[in-house]
């Protein structure tokens, strides 16, 4: 159980909170952080002496390996197999031809870059096939992000349970979120929307007796 030194910027009248500490291991598929949650979910449920209910946050968060640089994510969404693949082999053909000393006319460049380019697509499976004709650079690329997006909806459904997660990050340093909410942060700390620490009841928030 925490509680700030200085509870007068919080928009609780007693701030308090728990947090639940757990080594995930190897294992980083998302249905591994389910049981997790659902311990945590119940800590939120349970009268603490001298607290009463209390909002929980888990360290680290179960989501975290799929929530990392979804920036490069989103980048990796935006180039697309072609013409930028057979673009780049053609620039890659005639440098290596100057390279060597080579000088061939552009029709025979850009008929060996389209068979290089062919051959690529002749050698990816299905799924690497289809991954980039939807834009993506791979098929890892495509299930990465779907994981994102699995991540981020199963985020804002653990904060409607009263879990929430403290993380640290390179910009606000230690931070508690819930739904994607920041509550809280070492760098910049409390929010200046309010936003209570203890879990929901129906659409409301308890109230600290």
């Amino acid at each position: 159980m925490l509680r700030p030194r200085d509870p007068q910027p919080w928009h609780d009248e007693h701030p308090a909170f728990g947090v639940e500490f757990k080594y995930q291991g190897q294992d980083t598929s998302i249905y591994s952080g389910y049981d997790w949650v659902a311990q945590a979910s119940t800590y939120t449920h349970s009268e603490w002496n001298g607290y009463g209910r209390l909002g929980i946050f888990l360290c680290p968060s179960p989501l975290s390996f799929l929530l990392a640089n979804p920036w490069q994510i989103a980048s990796q969404r935006q180039r697309s197999i072609a013409p930028e693949v057979y673009d780049g082999l053609r620039r890659w053909i005639a440098a290596r031809d100057a390279k060597n000393g080579v000088q061939r006319p552009e029709r025979y460049i850009s008929r060996e870059a389209l068979e290089r380019h062919h051959s690529l697509i002749a050698d990816m499976t299905y799924e690497e096939f289809t991954a980039r004709a939807d834009g993506y650079d791979s098929a890892e690329a495509r299930e990465q992000e779907h994981r994102l997006r699995v991540a981020l909806e199963v985020e804002r459904l653990i904060g409607k349970l009263g879990v929430g997660e403290l993380m640290p990050y390179e910009v606000t340093g230690w931070t508690l979120i819930r739904s994607g909410v920041r509550i809280w942060s070492e760098k910049e700390g409390v929010t200046k929307v309010p936003s209570s620490l203890l879990p929901p009841l129906g659409h409301g928030r308890l109230k600290r007796k």
